[in-house]
This record gives structure tokens, C-alpha cells and sequence, in this order.
């Protein structure tokens, strides 16, 4: 979602989009990576996880050009994800 600001240019509304998921296929990281490349420059797309995928999805990032994808590593405890899905203002759930 966007909004005009002040000076009548669009901007995001959702600065943070997070997901918390393990890098297998079925999840579907793919489909969002490839939906970042979409979303306003400032919005940034935090992933949280770890897989067997890791590195092909890092590479898709790269060559996609979504610099607004953050991996951001697996969380250990549920206070961890709580606390990471609080930061966001968007979960997606991309499978």
C-alpha cells in the first residue's frame, strides 16, 4: 500500500513485510522474493529462517535485484518470533 506525502510523491505505508518460515520449497520464499522486487524501494522484506534453500534464495534475491530483502537469520525461542513479528507491519505467509 502507498500514500502521497507531503510533497505529493507515493510512498509505503508497510515499511516492514516479515515471514518466519524454513527455506524448504514448499514455503513459497521464491514467490515472495520475486514479490519484493514489486514493493516500494522503502519497504523491506525481512526473512526469518533457515534451510536447505538458503543459498539458492539468496542468489534469487541477487539476481532479481530485491535489495529490499533482508535475511535475518533463524529465531530460537518463541519470544524471539514474537518479537520480530511485533517489529513488522506485514506478515506474509507466501506457500
Amino acid at each position: 500500500m502507498q500514500k502521497l506525502d507531503g510533497n505529493g510523491a507515493m510512498e509505503s505505508i508497510w515499511r516492514v513485510v516479515a515471514t518466519v518460515a524454513r527455506f524448504v520449497e514448499k514455503k513459497g520464499l521464491d514467490d515472495l522474493i520475486r514479490a519484493a522486487t514489486m514493493l516500494p524501494a522503502d519497504t523491506e522484506v525481512r526473512i526469518y529462517g533457515y534451510g536447505p534453500l538458503e543459498d539458492s534464495l539468496r542468489a534469487l534475491a541477487a539476481e532479481a535485484g530485491a535489495g529490499n530483502v533482508r535475511f535475518m537469520g533463524a529465531l530460537e525461542t518463541h519470544e524471539e518470533v514474537a518479537a520480530a513479528l511485533r517489529d513488522a507491519d506485514v506478515f506474509a505467509l507466501p506457500c
